[in-house]
């Protein structure tokens, strides 16, 4: 039987139609994020770099979207698979300029095709992205050292993402940041939200 159904009610026959019901648009400001797993060979890794502090790692992460302008959240769907990063194609440690922080940051870049296309996706469902282009990235420090950024080697282990975290922009989040030693290595807990 089709989605037309017939159905007898008090005796006389009544076409009924099923309906599909759409889901009701929900505008939200837009933040998606991939929590870094192995966090602790990234801090181990700034370590024998010579910095100082990172943030934490429960705090290290990629961000694929950062929308101040509303999105329709009823269109997405958060993809719950784990994104490896292996090879080291793109890998540079960078500072970027002062922006939401004082100092910048100091950031490990790298290629990710996969992470590049769930940015698009983003980005063709209406998400607003305040830069010219994405670079896929994880902060390491906003602590930026004296020393020379280009003496850094990049890391060159594997980078191993959670599945994507959704959430509305935080304008506050420049003063949640909170670092830790690089040597003190910390429990993974939940993802605090920072860019």
């Amino acid at each position: 039987m089709s989605r037309r159904e017939r159905f007898i009610w008090g005796g006389d026959d009544v076409n009924f139609v099923s309906l599909n019901i759409a889901k009701a648009a929900d505008f939200r400001t837009l933040y998606v994020s991939r929590p870094l797993l192995n966090g602790d060979a990234v801090r181990a890794w700034a370590a024998s770099q010579g910095i100082a502090s990172t943030l934490p790692v429960e705090d290290i992460h990629v961000t694929i979207a950062f929308s101040k302008e509303p999105v329709d959240w009823s269109l997405l769907e958060s993809d719950e698979r784990q994104v490896p990063v292996l090879g080291t194609q793109g890998r540079a440690v960078h500072q970027f300029p002062a922006r939401s922080t004082p100092n910048g940051a100091l950031v490990l870049k790298f290629e990710s095709p996969e992470l590049r296309a769930r940015w698009q996706a983003f980005r063709d469902a209406g998400a607003s992205w305040d830069f010219p282009e994405y670079q896929p990235h994880i902060t390491i420090t906003y602590a930026v050292p004296e020393a020379d950024v280009g003496s850094i080697e990049p890391y060159t282990g594997p980078l191993l993402f959670g599945p994507e975290e959704f959430a509305e922009v935080d304008e506050g989040w420049a003063g949640e940041i909170e670092e830790v030693p690089a040597t003190k290595s910390v429990p993974r807990a939940k993802l605090r939200r920072s860019m």
